[in-house]
């Protein structure tokens, strides 16, 4: 992954655009994912350093990948017998596990979300991982500080209440994990976040969580 030199503008654009979509919600009711302008600021970021989106560091195979779909399978049955509980009794928190409540019970209504978030979570693997880790190293953090980072952001920007954003920090830095150990590819991270998201979906079409 051979970047080029940043052009000045491109640093202050960035942090704009993170700021604003991070403050957002409180002023501007969105009709769109806030994935979807981060996605396009990680496009122009991306151009601009001649840098591909499909691109990786180094090379793997699909082990990682497999590895990663487990460790999203794990997390999700951690998150229904651990996590939830632990958030709703023991911090009084509410848990709220998906935006889309009319697909419990509902089939057809489950394959329709499943496939938005197909999509969805493949620009917030693209945004997270490939823009704003890669861009955060490059710019001086550390491997873990970069991996920070991005988890913090994801959590900012993420939509309900203090519950939610909680997950979204823990589950962020697990993925950053799995995507800096996997040799920075998105593989790992994209199949675990997937295994998640999908089976979520289902556990909720099922009527097994709310």
């Amino acid at each position: 992954m051979i970047e080029q030199p940043n052009p000045r503008w491109l640093l202050p654009t960035e942090l704009v655009v993170l700021a604003a979509c991070a403050s957002a919600p409180l002023w501007w009711p969105l009709t769109v994912p806030i994935v979807l302008p981060l996605l396009i600021m990680a496009s122009v970021s991306m151009a601009a350093r001649r840098v591909s989106m499909s691109s990786s560091p180094a090379p793997g195979g699909v082990e990682a990948t497999w590895i990663g779909a487990g460790c999203g399978a794990l997390a999700l049955i951690a998150s229904v017998l651990l996590a939830t509980p632990f958030l709703q009794y023991g911090l009084g928190l509410a848990v709220q596990w998906s935006a889309f409540p009319e697909l419990r019970g509902s089939a057809a209504q489950a394959f329709a979300v499943a496939v938005l978030i197909t999509a969805l979570t493949a620009a917030q693997e693209l945004v997270f991982r490939r823009w704003v880790i890669e861009r955060a190293f490059q710019l001086g953090a550390s491997g873990s500080g970069a991996i920070t980072v991005a988890a913090v952001l994801e959590a900012v920007v993420g939509p309900g209440g203090l519950g939610a954003r909680v997950g979204l920090a823990v589950g962020g830095f697990g993925l950053g994990l799995l995507y800096w150990r996997g040799g920075r590819r998105l593989g790992p991270a994209l199949a675990a976040r997937l295994a998640f998201s999908l089976g979520a979906v289902a556990l909720q079409a099922l009527r097994l969580v709310g």
